[in-house]
């Protein structure tokens, strides 16, 4: 979410660029699972209601998701 962030220019509210489903696929998981986890992350400031993500605490989803450059690279 960060990185789609970063490449939407770094707004609070960005529209995810795949539907859920597929993402949840390319991820290895349940759409259902998806959801649990989209919802587990709420206390950090993320809301999601359907393709649109908001991220109203970047600075503590940050501090959750604690991004390393050689695998989290933004230039990429």
């Amino acid at each position: 979410m960060l990185r789609q962030q970063h490449l939407a220019n770094g707004p609070q509210e960005f529209e995810l660029k795949i539907e859920k489903k597929r993402l949840a696929s390319f991820l290895g998981m349940t759409p259902e699972n998806l959801s649990r986890a989209f919802k587990g992350l709420q206390p950090y400031g993320v809301e999601v209601n359907g393709n649109l993500i908001r991220i109203s605490d970047q600075e503590d989803l940050v501090k959750f998701a604690k991004p390393f450059s050689l695998i989290d690279d933004y230039s990429i």
